[in-house]
């Protein structure tokens, strides 16, 4: 039923305000990975949409509170809550005026390449990954 089906004392529990991502890339990547687990009808979506947005908003409100407004602050997350400094960043960011910065673990499938195959790949022109992050740990191999 979602955020309405709740009882009050339910609602209490989460974010006073719960946005659903600005980031037309991240909405996309959601939505695959939804579709991934078989096809859904748009209500259900609407709800698992919905389900991610509260997730992720409890996270950055979580993690904003616990450090305060300007006192420098570490999360670590599930990258499917960080990509392209969404999900998590988006909200924390609505609740603090640091500046932050995502790192991403690199490859994100953390198989390990050889370290120039890796650097090939995200220097390489129009690259898609490079976007997702801010900066890459990266995983070569030994």
């Amino acid at each position: 039923g979602g955020l309405a089906s709740l009882s009050p004392a339910q609602r209490a529990r989460l974010p006073a305000s719960v946005a659903q991502t600005a980031d037309a890339r991240y909405l996309a990547y959601v939505k695959k990975s939804l579709a991934e687990h078989g096809p859904m009808a748009p209500v259900r979506e609407g709800r698992m949409l919905e389900a991610q947005a509260v997730w992720n908003e409890n996270m950055g409100e979580n993690a904003a509170a616990a450090a305060g407004p300007q006192t420098p602050l570490l999360v670590l997350a599930g990258l499917g809550h960080m990509l392209y400094s969404a999900g998590v960043p988006e909200s924390a960011a609505r609740r603090r005026t640091l500046a932050q910065a995502v790192l991403l673990p690199y490859p994100l499938d953390c198989e390990e390449k050889p370290l120039a195959e890796l650097l090939q790949a995200l220097r390489k022109q129009g690259s898609e990954e490079i976007v997702l992050g801010d900066y890459f740990w990266l995983l070569p191999t030994p």
